[in-house]
């Protein structure tokens, strides 16, 4: 019996500190401590020759968002952006299929827009909540394993 209680500690200790450490390097990746609500990023696609309304320099870019309740929840795209450089409010201005045809009719857009796809790191830190959720259910399933074979061992 004994033995069955080490296995089970020995099982959550190590559940534990794998959880730590997955959420550990999640903490460590935000700049502000813990993430919780959505977190939006631009991703830059290209330079463009046309200043904004209040004559800021812009480049095309696409927008995500990322829901953090501590770790990532879950990953949208929003599409292309026109955002404004270097702009520590991250300000941008929306693109819509209208305004995109009129920007590429009147040359200031490229035609066809930059093809993009979201990086697999974005993916990882936007669904990170479901890795890591299904690393412990794995990772308790097989300990359960091996525990009832480790039982099933010292009982014969």
């Amino acid at each position: 019996m004994t033995n069955l209680k080490t296995i089970n500690l020995r099982r959550v200790v190590a559940s534990l500190a794998m959880f730590s450490i997955l959420f550990m390097s999640q903490v460590a990746h935000a700049k502000s401590g813990f993430r919780f609500g959505d977190s939006e990023s631009l991703h830059k696609l290209q330079d463009i020759d046309m200043p904004g309304p209040k004559g800021e320099k812009l480049y095309l870019a696409n927008r995500t968002i990322s829901k953090f309740i501590f770790l990532g929840v879950y990953l949208s795209d929003k599409g292309y952006v026109l955002a404004v450089v270097d702009d520590p409010k991250k300000g941008y201005y929306p693109l819509e299929e209208e305004l995109i045809k009129k920007l590429q009719n009147a040359q200031q857009l490229p035609k066809p827009l930059p093809k993009y796809t979201i990086s697999l790191w974005d993916y990882f830190l936007g669904y990170s909540l479901w890795i890591v959720i299904f690393i412990i259910v794995v990772w308790t399933f097989v300990q359960t394993r091996v525990s009832k074979k480790l039982t099933e061992k010292s009982n014969d």
